[in-house]
């Protein structure tokens, strides 16, 4: 899909506080992702965009038992909550309606899938029962938001996400034609090398780095970049480290 979105966010306006987004009205759509050439006038539309950051490769741990990863640091999925509190209000002071989310910060950026569903769902279905910690305090609700979409083309991301929100989701499954399923497989096959290339990054960074505490750090968020990777992955991964340490013995 292309848009005018990036022209619209000029880098010296585009200096974001942690907790801070922005939004920019009638982005024009004049390419969809299955074509190649520009959209006829009659076919283009406007959206309205939400521009904010997600926390970048931050420590995780993966569950041994589960094989799911998750926060190390409880600030950190804290703070995500927040996060996504700021985009529901700026949705809520426009008059938005109908949203369209995503995995947000899952994949490249290193958030743990589950733990950032469970987010979502925490903030848009509180439960009712639960009592703020905080004396005074308002529980804050999203009912000018008439209806939340999920557009989540993994399909493990998208198991994640279901299975966070259970009951409190209508999942819409992929069509059964082979060309449907070609779309999810490439799909699948970027984000896989989106994940290769940030590991490989880490791993020449962590090569290059003198400082035993920094060289910790990376080390851990590699591991929790890793955990992210399909099996056959992870395999694949062993195999091409062995394969280099047998040239170098060579």
């Amino acid at each position: 899909m292309r848009t005018t979105l990036l022209p619209s966010l000029k880098d010296e306006y585009y200096r974001l506080p942690e907790l801070g987004a922005v939004y920019t009205p009638d982005i024009l759509v004049f390419r969809n992702e299955d074509a190649d050439d520009v959209l006829e006038k009659k076919d283009r539309w406007f959206v309205d965009c939400i521009s904010a950051a997600m926390l970048r490769n931050p420590e995780t741990e993966r569950d041994e038992d589960s094989g799911f990863s998750h926060y190390v640091h409880e600030k950190d999925r804290q703070l995500i909550l927040e996060k996504m509190k700021v985009v529901l209000r700026i949705c809520l002071a426009k008059g938005v309606k109908k949203v369209v989310l995503g995995a947000w910060g899952c994949g490249a950026y290193g958030n743990p899938v589950g733990e950032v569903a469970q987010a979502w769902r925490k903030i848009l279905l509180p439960r009712n029962d639960t009592k703020s910690k905080k004396k005074g305090a308002v529980k804050e609700t999203w009912a000018g938001i008439e209806e939340v979409l999920f557009a989540i083309r993994d399909a493990g991301m998208a198991d994640a996400f279901a299975e966070a929100f259970g009951k409190g989701i209508e999942r819409e499954e992929p069509n059964e034609d082979e060309e449907d399923e070609e779309e999810e497989a490439d799909a699948d096959e970027t984000n896989k090398a989106e994940l290769r290339s940030r590991i490989s990054e880490l791993k020449a960074r962590v090569e290059t780095t003198r400082s035993p505490q920094l060289k910790a750090g990376l080390e851990t968020i590699l591991a929790g970049l890793v955990s992210q990777l399909p099996p056959e992955s992870e395999e694949e991964d062993s195999h091409d480290e062995d394969d280099q340490e047998s040239e170098a013995d060579n």
